[in-house]
């Protein structure tokens, strides 16, 4: 992961987290990974102060906050009902298939097996 957030940073790519849990603990999270402080690549942190990740509205508020037209912006998650909101809202969507269960799941969605080949 930290090659990938290092290759998005010079690319110029805003990364950003949303997640259930506070901004806190994000936040928390992110400074202390196996990997080490990955908050330096880290743009912003969303949780559901902008509603739940379920709904695109919530995916709506978070590209009007950032500025940008949902479809500029990509969401990367495992879970396809957070991806189906997302796209709803007309962001670009990725879905992380990871664990044994990921070949027996099928998405709509572009899928990937790591962040590695997003923006290779």
């Amino acid at each position: 992961m930290p090659e990938a957030f290092l290759r998005w940073s010079r690319k110029n790519k805003a990364i950003c987290i949303f997640s259930s849990g506070s901004v806190l603990a994000q936040q928390l999270l992110f400074a202390n990974t196996n990997c080490g402080d990955l908050s330096p690549f880290l743009h912003r942190y969303f949780d559901t102060v902008m509603g739940a990740k379920n709904i695109p509205e919530s995916y709506k508020r978070i590209a009007s906050s950032l500025n940008l037209r949902a479809a500029s912006v990509l969401f990367i998650s495992d879970t396809v009902g957070e991806l189906d909101a997302a796209r709803t809202a007309e962001l670009k969507t990725a879905w992380c298939a990871r664990g044994t269960n990921a070949s027996s799941i099928v998405s709509l969605h572009a899928t990937i097996h790591s962040f590695d080949s997003v923006l290779p």
